[in-house]
């Protein structure tokens, strides 16, 4: 069972649209952004690398998802890497270790942090 494939993502893949913000589908560029920092939660994010490789600046980067998604990229990749942890500890029976790991906290320290910062909880009592 540790095994586990989850496919989380804050968006539907369909239509592109955010369940926490509004019914305006994202533009197409951001979109796929999200997309790839939900797919790469293990990795730190580089808001340089990342405006390089959708061919933007860091400014024009940070002003799309300000302008439509109310946070930065890194808020987003944390508010994505919660929402994973909560749905791993809602619908597995995962290890905290292998939440932490397979949500892109990397440990558990990290995870009790994130929780106790938005939750107001450790994360094994959420579960």
């Amino acid at each position: 069972m540790e095994d586990e494939t989850v496919p989380v993502t804050p968006y539907s893949t369909e239509d592109t649209m955010l369940p926490w913000h509004d019914t305006n589908p994202l533009p197409e560029t951001l979109a796929k952004i999200t997309r790839h920092i939900s797919d790469n939660l293990h990795l730190e994010l580089d808001h340089h690398s990342l405006a390089d490789r959708y061919d933007m600046n860091v400014t024009q980067l940070e002003a799309m998802f300000q302008d439509h998604l109310s946070q930065t990229p890194t808020e987003f990749q944390k508010r994505v890497r919660l929402n994973k942890a909560q749905y791993l500890l809602e619908q597995t029976l995962l290890s905290l270790e292998t939440v932490a790991d397979k949500s892109g906290f990397g440990d558990i320290p990290s995870l009790q942090d994130a929780f106790l910062q938005n939750l107001n909880m450790f994360p094994s009592r959420y579960k």
